[in-house]
This record gives structure tokens, C-alpha cells and sequence, in this order.
């Protein structure tokens, strides 16, 4: 009966995507010229039936962010197809192979799952954001589908440039000429001319980074962390958090990754502080071409570093007394910056343009490794090799949000493997450490330690490190949690939860990790409408850790 499923589902997509032409009319314009990464263009149609928008790229690295439009009352379906061989979105996503020359698509579509009935969507101004400015291409729509059904009569379009492509840059340019001529003749005539022109800088603009509060969007009044707050009292490097990440491609809010955050071991230190590195191994559950995995580090009190991260594109969070913002752009002698708890602060002058640490995120694809330790804030770190050679880490103190503990953080960046030792002195009295090692996917090992120093002594712990730890779950007990999850309602379709089963099956038979890779693809695309998202990233990291 399984097999029998399988191959009516599989039959069902593929009639999904067979197109009939149409001869309904629609226009669809746009005004090439890239602001702030954003690209806007406009729809004009009788009939009120566009139902997806492809954005074609064939070269450049830059990634579609998100895309915007009227309020459909429901989100955008979002796919991409880098290599043009994804079963799912082959009939789509392979139409952009113009001329032989492989490009890279990303496509936005409204349809219901699992019928796959597309809805009507109306005329007027859409746009694509994105993360770097785009070398660009070209965008096509599909129009002229019929309500309610699965794309018949539908046919693709391209839409029309009307202007040159531009990027603004700043640049300041001057040129002056002079010509003279004179003819000795019965007459003699002499002219001179001087022209100018001068183009002036234009005004700095930040980069375009969401600009998400702490304290609206209806997450707001949700518990943060494990405490007595709510996002809206501790949530400001969360919600910074969050900024950075949909910056980058990634489709979250301050309450999914709170939600995701505590549902991890790591998710939070102590008593509400956010743990970076476990928003790291976020992203890398999520990574895809236009939703990278973000390597963590921290920078000191750095100006030219600032500047560095920002003219790379790369949003930082920036460490206040008691609180988090987004660096967005340099703006002369300040910064633009996204404040999630204040409305009207705009620059880092509301600062007296001072910070007290970068919290930076670079796109990666590839080491996460980490070794983090947390202690008291009266206790010292010395972190040295075997042979007590010193090694490069970071240790600082990080202050409590508001009224929140403050903790002494070590962080030893990409360690090899081998032995280390960590020493721990200060005054005495009893101490807690935590230790956090990392792999190289940024999955967690964390060990808790108590400990008692007298007379200023010292205790050492030997550390014993390798980057390839292999954690992971069994598919038995991913099976056991997904009838649970079932049982709760997390997943909301019986269709769907037999599905993940029936690959889940499929895997312990034959495992391929092609299975898992596609069936991680699917829970994707199921969520939130009919998988919670919570639960959807714990089962997509419990996934990963099968093929990793």
C-alpha cells in the first residue's frame, strides 16, 4: 500500500507542472535600477492570475533575501534550483538552462499543499531583495492560472526591461575642455568653449538588513529563554539575531528561533544570554545556496574591522551596556544601525558612537568547530596546549541583559584535534564550568563541571579534542518522536507524516542519503502550514545527523 502511495504522489507532482499555453494578455515592466539590493517591478494583468516568479541568474554570487508584493494573506512558497536536478522543481527550475548555459533560479510560488492548487494572485509592485548587489539577469512570471487547479492553461512570460541595469556607486568625477580655432581668411572668426561637469557623491545608504523590533510582530509577549521575561523585555540579541539571518536568506522570526533555541541544549548560557554558536549550527541545518551557514566570531573594539565587515556586506551586531543593535552601514564619521528596542534610533550616535564588541557572521560552508567554556565572572580562564604552550582564544566577561547574570566566556576558534588543558583561579570559593566542543557542523558535546578553589589555587582540566565527533540519532528514535509529534499535532496532515515515515523506512533499507537529503527538501517546503516550526527544525537537524 506504501509503494502504491509513493507512485500516485509522485505521479500527482509530476501532472503539476504540465503547462498549456494561454492566450491571456499581461504585461510585466521593471525599472532596472538596483537600490539598497532591491529590485522592484511591477505587474499589470487583466485576469489576476500570476502565479509564480522566477528570478534567472547566470552569473555573480548574489542571493535572492526574500520577495515582497500585496498582502496575499498567506507567505510566498519559496524554492531554488542551483543545479537544475532537483526532481521536485525539475519542470520549473531547468526552464532557466537558456542557450545551453546553466543558470542558477530561485522561484516564488502560491499554491496549497499537498493538492498543489494554485490561488490568484493580483497586478501591482513586487520586488526581490537581495544580499549583495546582483549581476543581473532576467525575472519571468507564470500567468493565466486557473483557480483552484494545478497549473492548467498556465504559460511563462518574461518580463520586460525598461531601463538599463545600474548599480549606484559612489564616484565624484570632473572634466574640463577648451577648443579654439581661428581661419585667416576675408574674415576671421574665433570661438572658445569650456564645459564642466561634476557628479557629486551620493548619500551613504545602509545595507538592506530587516529592520525587526523586540517589542511588536506579535512575539513580543512570548517567554524568552527559560526565565520570567518576555522577548520584548530580553530580546534584543535575539531579535539582532534574527536581523542578520534574513539578511543572509534565512526565513526565521524572533519566536521560531527562541522556540528553537530552547529546545537545544546549547540554545542559551545560563540565564538568558544567547549562545552564537548554536545559532550557527542553525543556519547549517538551513543552509542551501540562498540560505548559507554563518561561522561566528567575535571582534574586539575595532573601527577598521567595523568598517571591514560592513563594505563586505556583512550586517555585525554590536555589543551595548545591557543591550544588542545591527550595524547597517557607514554613514560618515557613525553608523547606520537597526535598534530592535527603539523605533527612532537610526545611527550609532544614539551610542555616542561607542560599542563594547562585533559579533560577526561570515557565510561559509564549511568549519564550525568550537571550543566555548563559561564560568563564573570572578573566575579566570588560561587555555594552553598540552605542553603549556599558549594558544590564540578570546575570554572576556558578558554582562547580563538588564538584570540578567553575568558569566566569563573563553572561545578557542577551529582547535585541532588534540589535548589541551584549561586552567581555572581566582579567589576563593566554589565555581561552575561549562564546557561546549563543537564539530566541525557545529553539533554541541556539553559537560558541566562544579568546582572549589582555596586559597587562590588553581584547577586544571585536560581537554581532550577531535573535530570529527560523529553525534547522532537513530532513525528508530526519529521514528518514535515523529509519531509523538504526530500524536501532538505538530504535523497537521496524516499524508504528510505517513510520507516522512515511508522515507524514514526507505533509509534504514537502502541508506542512501539521497533519501534524506530529498526528504529534508519536502519538510522544507511543508512548513509552517502544515509542520510546526519548531519541531520541523529539530527533525531536519536529527536528519542531518544521519548523513553527516
Amino acid at each position: 500500500m506504501l509503494l502504491k502511495l509513493e507512485i500516485l504522489l509522485t505521479l500527482l507532482f509530476i501532472n503539476l507542472f504540465v503547462f498549456v499555453p494561454s492566450t491571456l494578455a499581461l504585461e510585466c515592466t521593471y525599472q532596472a535600477t538596483i537600490i539598497n539590493n532591491r529590485l522592484d517591478f511591477s505587474i499589470t494583468s487583466d485576469i489576476d492570475k500570476l502565479a509564480v516568479v522566477q528570478y534567472i541568474r547566470k552569473s555573480g554570487s548574489a542571493l535572492v533575501s526574500s520577495m515582497y508584493g500585496p498582502d496575499l494573506g498567506i507567505p510566498w512558497s519559496y524554492s531554488d534550483d542551483p543545479s537544475c536536478n532537483i526532481s521536485l522543481n525539475t519542470p520549473i527550475g531547468c526552464r532557466q538552462n537558456r542557450g545551453g548555459g546553466l543558470g542558477t533560479g530561485a522561484f516564488w510560488q502560491w499554491y496549497d499543499w499537498p493538492t498543489s492548487q494554485y490561488h490568484q494572485i493580483p497586478t501591482g509592485v513586487y520586488g526581490l531583495d537581495f544580499n549583495i548587489p546582483p549581476t543581473y539577469e532576467s525575472i519571468r512570471v507564470m500567468y493565466g492560472v486557473l483557480p483552484g487547479t494545478t497549473a492548467e492553461g498556465a504559460v511563462w512570460t518574461d518580463c520586460t526591461r525598461t531601463g538599463n541595469v545600474s548599480t549606484p556607486t559612489a564616484t565624484a568625477t570632473a572634466t574640463s575642455t577648451a577648443t579654439s580655432t581661428a581661419t585667416a581668411t576675408s574674415t576671421s572668426t574665433a570661438t572658445a568653449t569650456a564645459t564642466s561637469t561634476v557628479t557629486s557623491t551620493p548619500t551613504p545608504t545602509p545595507m538592506g538588513v530587516p529592520n525587526i523590533k523586540q517589542y511588536e510582530g506579535g512575539w513580543e509577549n512570548q517567554i524568552y529563554d527559560h526565565t520570567v521575561k518576555t522577548i520584548k523585555d530580553w530580546g534584543c540579541a535575539l531579535t539582532s539575531a534574527v536581523m542578520v539571518l534574513k539578511y543572509h536568506g534565512h526565513n526565521i522570526m524572533p519566536d521560531t528561533l527562541n522556540n528553537w533555541l530552547n529546545s537545544q541544549s546549547d540554545g542559551y548560557i545560563r540565564n538568558g544570554l544567547i549562545n552564537w554558536l548554536a545559532v550557527s549550527r542553525y543556519t547549517k541545518i538551513n543552509d542551501s545556496n540562498s540560505s548559507p551557514t554563518l561561522e561566528y566570531k567575535r571582534l574586539g573594539v575595532d573601527d577598521e574591522k567595523l568598517d571591514s565587515e560592513l563594505s563586505s556586506l556583512r550586517p555585525a551586531i554590536l555589543k551595548e551596556d545591557g543591550h544588542f543593535i545591527v550595524a547597517t552601514g557607514k554613514k560618515y564619521d557613525t553608523y547606520f544601525i537597526n535598534d530592535p528596542g527603539y523605533a527612532t534610533r537610526n545611527t550609532l550616535e544614539s551610542y555616542a558612537d561607542s560599542y563594547l564588541a562585533i559579533n560577526s557572521y561570515t557565510p561559509t560552508h564549511s568549519d564550525l568547530s568550537y571550543m566555548m567554556f563559561v564560568t563564573d565572572p570572578d573566575m579566570d580562564l588560561i587555555f594552553q596546549d598540552l605542553n603549556g604552550n599558549p594558544v590564540d582564544y578570546v575570554s572576556f566577561i558578558e554582562d547580563g541583559i538588564l538584570d540578567g547574570e553575568s558569566v566569563r566566556i573563553l572561545y578557542f576558534e577551529k582547535p585541532a584535534s588534540g589535548n589541551y588543558k584549561l586552567m581555572i583561579t581566582g579567589l576563593q570559593g566554589n565555581y561552575t564550568l561549562d564546557s561546549y566542543l563543537y564539530d566541525i557542523d557545529g553539533n554541541v558535546t556539553k559537560n558541566t563541571f562544579s568546582g572549589v578553589l582555596f586559597n587562590n589555587d588553581s584547577d586544571t582540566y585536560q581537554i581532550n579534542y577531535s573535530s570529527n565527533i560523529k553525534i547522532a540519532v537513530s532513525v528508530n528514535e526519529i521514528l518514535k518522536d515523529l509519531d509523538s509529534a504526530y500524536k501532538n499535532k505538530l504535523i497537521k496532515n496524516k499524508g504528510i507524516y505517513q510520507t516522512i515515515k515511508m522515507h524514514l523506512k526507505y533509509y534504514q533499507r537502502f541508506e542512501s542519503p539521497r533519501i534524506i537529503k530529498s526528504l529534508i527538501l519536502q519538510i522544507k517546503m511543508f512548513t509552517p502550514r502544515f509542520i510546526d516550526p519548531t519541531y520541523s527544525l529539530i527533525l531536519r537537524q536529527n536528519l542531518l545527523s544521519l548523513i553527516d
